[in-house]
C-alpha cells in the first residue's frame, strides 16, 4: 500500500446527522408519579414510546399502569393500559411504543398512573444557551482518530456562530485507494454565514463540508456523535471515513463581540473590498466583499466620502452611521443615505461607479452630522449645509436646489436653520461666507 505523512491535512467535520444516528429521541413531556414514586416520560421520534421509572411499590405485586386524557384531577379518555409486576425491590422499568392510533391521543394535559399514585405530564423546560458564550469539551478517540478538543461558539443571537476541532491525529488511517494517512496536531475550524439555529435545544446542519448535530442537556452543557472527513493533498476526498465518535461540551465562559471595524481601517487592512454604483443626488449602491475566513462587523461612519471614477460627477458623502455584518468571504450589496460633496459637479447616475474615499472625513462635516436636530431637516436645508462647508460658496453662490431642472439657493429662513446647526456642532459660522 501507498503511505503518505499529511502534515497539515486538509480536514472537514462531519457529524452524523440526527435521522442517521439521533442523540436520543424528543422528550414531550414529563410526569412525576405520586410524591416519591418515580417518574415517566412521553418520548416522541420515529414512533412515540412511554418510558417508566417506578420505585418504592410493594415488591413482586401487580400493578394497573395507565395513560390517560386529562390530570390527574380530571383523568380522561384512556390512551393505553397494562399490567405489570414489580421487582423484589419494588421496581417497575419499562419502555414500550404506542400504536399509531394511541400516539394520536397523546397530548397534554395527560396523566400516567400506577395502581393508585398518579403524576399530571408537564411539557419539558427547553434548555437555552446565554448568547455571546464558548463552549468547550472532547471527542472520543475511533480506530485511526485519536480523541481531540472541541469548542463552538454561541452568538449574540443565541446561534452558533463558529466551530473549532484541535489537538487530533490520524494514525494510519485508511483512506482508501491504496492510500494510509497519517497526520500530527490537526485544527480545523468552520465559520458559518448563517449561525446555526437552536430549536428546542437541539441543532443540526448539513453543507458540502459539514454534517453535525447535537442536543443542549441544559444551558451549561451539550453533547451528540461527530464524524470526521479527510482530503489528501490533491484535494481528492478520502474514500473511507472514520467511525463516529460522541463529543461534549461544558459552557466555557462569555464572549465579547469585537467591536465593529471602521470601514476605510477595514479596506486598509485588506479585510475587505468596496464598490459603488451612483443612483441620485440621495441614494448610493455600495457592495462590500469580506476577504476574511471570520465574521466582520463594519461600521461606515458619517462624513465618508465616495469618490466617482469620472471627474466630472459628484463625490457623496453619507449622513449617519450604519453598522453592516459580513459572513466569512461574503458580499453584501446596500443602499446609502448620502449627499453631494461638491456642488458645481454632476449628479451620479447608475452608470457612474465609485470606490471609497480612505483619507479622513472633514471634522467640520463630521461635527455637523453629528449634531441630533439635523437629522430632522428638509433636504434642502442638509444639502446646502453640507455646501457649506464643502464648498464655502458666497450668500448668492449656492447652485440651486428644484425640480426637471429649475431650483433656487436657500432662503433666510434656511440660512438661519443652517447658522443653527453649526453653532450647535461647534463651528464658528463667521468662517462661512455665507453665513458671516
Amino acid at each position: 500500500m501507498k503511505s503518505m505523512a499529511m502534515v497539515a491535512a486538509v480536514i472537514a467535520l462531519l457529524a452524523t446527522g440526527l435521522l442517521a444516528q439521533p442523540v436520543d429521541a424528543a422528550t414531550m413531556g414529563t410526569a412525576r408519579i405520586g410524591s416519591s414514586y418515580g417518574e415517566a416520560r412521553i418520548l416522541v421520534g420515529t414512533s412515540t414510546r412511554l418510558s417508566i421509572t417506578a420505585k418504592n411499590l410493594r415488591a413482586r405485586t401487580v400493578y394497573t399502569v395507565s395513560l390517560r386524557r386529562g390530570s390527574c384531577a380530571t383523568l380522561g379518555a384512556l390512551v393505553v393500559s397494562r399490567r405489570m409486576t414489580t421487582t423484589s425491590s419494588g421496581k417497575i422499568t419499562t419502555s414500550f411504543a404506542l400504536t399509531t392510533s394511541q400516539a394520536r391521543l397523546v397530548k397534554l394535559p395527560i396523566s400516567i398512573r400506577v395502581g393508585t399514585r398518579c403524576g399530571s405530564f408537564k411539557a419539558p423546560v427547553v434548555p437555552t444557551p446565554t448568547p455571546n458564550t464558548a463552549f468547550s469539551g472532547r471527542f472520543e478517540a475511533v480506530p485511526g482518530v485519536s480523541a481531540g478538543s472541541i469548542s463552538l461558539v454561541i452568538s449574540e443571537t443565541g446561534r452558533i456562530a463558529e466551530l473549532s476541532l484541535e489537538e487530533f491525529n490520524f494514525t494510519n488511517f485508511d483512506c482508501g485507494g491504496g492510500w494510509t494517512i497519517s497526520s500530527t496536531v490537526n485544527t480545523s475550524t468552520y465559520f458559518f454565514p448563517d449561525p446555526i439555529a437552536i430549536n428546542g435545544g437541539r441543532f443540526s446542519v448539513s453543507r458540502a463540508d459539514l454534517d453535525w448535530d447535537g442536543v443542549f442537556d441544559s444551558a451549561t452543557s451539550v453533547r451528540g456523535n461527530i464524524r470526521l472527513s479527510i482530503q489528501r493533498a490533491s484535494g481528492a476526498p478520502c474514500q473511507n471515513r472514520p467511525l463516529s465518535a460522541t463529543w461534549s461540551a461544558t459552557k466555557e465562559g462569555s464572549v465579547v463581540p469585537p467591536p465593529p471595524l471602521e470601514l476605510r481601517s477595514a479596506v486598509a487592512a485588506g479585510k475587505v473590498v468596496v464598490s459603488g454604483r451612483g443612483i441620485n443626488l440621495q441614494r448610493l449602491e455600495i457592495t462590500l466583499a469580506s476577504q476574511v475566513a471570520q465574521p466582520l462587523a463594519l461600521v461606515i461612519e458619517p462624513a465618508t466620502v465616495f469618490r466617482p471614477g469620472a471627474a466630472a460627477t459628484q463625490p457623496m458623502t453619507t449622513l449617519a452611521a450604519q453598522v453592516v455584518t459580513l459572513a466569512p468571504m461574503e458580499s453584501k450589496t446596500l443602499t446609502l443615505d448620502v449627499a453631494c460633496a461638491s456642488m458645481h459637479l454632476d449628479q451620479p447616475s447608475s452608470s457612474d461607479q465609485f470606490g471609497l474615499d480612505t483619507t479622513p472625513s472633514s471634522t467640520a462635516l463630521l461635527a455637523l452630522l453629528k449634531v441630533p436636530d439635523f437629522a430632522g431637516q428638509t433636504f434642502r436645508v442638509r444639502q446646502f449645509a453640507i455646501w457649506t462647508i464643502t464648498d464655502n460658496p458666497t450668500r448668492t453662490g449656492y447652485v440651486g436646489l428644484g425640480s426637471f431642472g429649475i431650483g433656487s439657493g436657500p432662503s433666510d429662513e434656511e440660512i438661519a436653520v443652517i447658522k443653527q446647526l453649526f453653532v450647535k456642532a461647534g463651528l464658528d459660522p463667521s468662517g462661512y461666507l455665507a453665513l458671516a
